[in-house]
């Protein structure tokens, strides 16, 4: 299943705004979401465009992402809680976002859970160089 359009770029706006409202952004997590652009095709320029029209006050309070497709969301949330990990420092309004974003897309709490104690027991294992959305968008050669 591939996404459309919409659907990649509603990834895009999420994956930023949830990360854009922290008062400091690392540059590791900015790098993700920099290769997570990437995989969803799009490039640097309106990936770095994406980051300048979020910050601006009227996107900063922007509604959550819908997808068309309950499988978009949970990979949106797992490259989430991803990326939300990679300082180490899950934040408690991050997760709210998160269940908002879980809720919106008919995703339970308890899925979200499962998901961050399965993160948990597989950080090690898991490379951050791998992205869930990765399975649903075509890669071009």
């Amino acid at each position: 299943m591939n996404m459309n359009l919409e659907d990649r770029n509603n990834y895009l706006k999420g994956i930023v705004l949830l990360n854009i409202r922290l008062n400091e952004m690392s540059s590791k997590r900015y790098g993700m979401i920099k290769d997570i652009g990437s995989i969803l095709g799009f490039s640097d320029h309106h990936i770095e465009e994406a980051f300048s029209r979020i910050t601006e006050t009227k996107f900063k309070y922007a509604e959550p992402p819908k997808f068309s497709h309950v499988l978009f969301a949970e990979a949106f949330l797992r490259d989430s809680i991803k990326i939300a990990m990679a300082d180490d420092n899950l934040q408690l309004n991050e997760l709210k976002r998160l269940w908002n974003i879980a809720s919106l897309n008919s995703l339970s709490k308890q899925w979200l859970y499962w998901e961050l104690e399965n993160y948990f027991d597989q950080s090690e294992k898991l490379s951050t160089a791998s992205y869930e959305i990765k399975n649903f968008v075509v890669q071009k050669n």
